[in-house]
């Protein structure tokens, strides 16, 4: 039985990119993260990432932990600390979601990516690793890299903003995938067990 998450409560958000995002400039492609910093969550690998990419992509960090530092020393080493937003804990990510452009999981393992379902039913396409947990919720090549691999995540980023009518296309197939990862699935899927388990003698 999968984790679950409330499908409309990140469809239905909507947010000011100008009052949730005040430092990042109007016309900017926002990559959002939303992760604890811990190892496993690699946001190394997109801070790398924004070295190859144009300077009108930005990267907005949310969450907390023991990495949080080593992640902004990193930006301002390899200089791209203007370019990378780090928010903290927050208690609006519906909001946040809804106001960028694509979301990015880069872990190095994951049970299961509740992350990349809430960003799904946001409507954005979502960027993950491709390992196991994360492969299977958004499970599109298109937007699945190799993980670690920031040079194959920027080939990724890269062809959706280049190809016409991609964003919206994976967007959407993001959307629908996310019904299924709705938690009155999981509701209904606990409900079955407990059925068979009353009935077993």
């Amino acid at each position: 039985i999968t984790n679950g998450i409330d499908v409309q409560r990140f469809r239905t958000a909507r947010g000011d990119r100008r009052e949730l995002l005040p430092h990042v400039p109007e016309g900017a492609f926002v990559l959002m993260q939303v992760a604890r910093f811990e190892q496993q969550k690699d946001q190394d690998c997109l801070i790398r990432a924004l070295t190859r990419l144009p300077e009108r992509f930005h990267a907005v960090f949310i969450g907390d932990g023991t990495r949080k530092n080593t992640c902004q020393e990193l930006a301002t080493k390899l200089g791209v600390a203007p370019r990378t937003h780090f928010l903290g804990l927050r208690t609006d990510v519906p909001r946040l979601l809804s106001v960028c452009d694509a979301a990015v999981l880069s872990s190095h393992w994951e049970g299961f990516g509740l992350a990349a379902a809430e960003a799904m039913a946001a409507g954005k396409p979502v960027f993950a690793s491709r390992v196991e947990g994360l492969a299977q919720v958004v499970a599109d090549d298109r937007l699945l890299f190799d993980a670690g691999k920031s040079e194959d995540l920027v080939k990724k980023i890269l062809t959706l903003c280049r190809s016409n009518g991609m964003a919206a296309e994976l967007g959407q197939l993001c959307s629908r995938r996310a019904e299924r990862f709705d938690i009155s699935h999981t509701a209904e899927a606990y409900l079955e067990l407990y059925k068979e388990v009353i009935k077993e003698p």
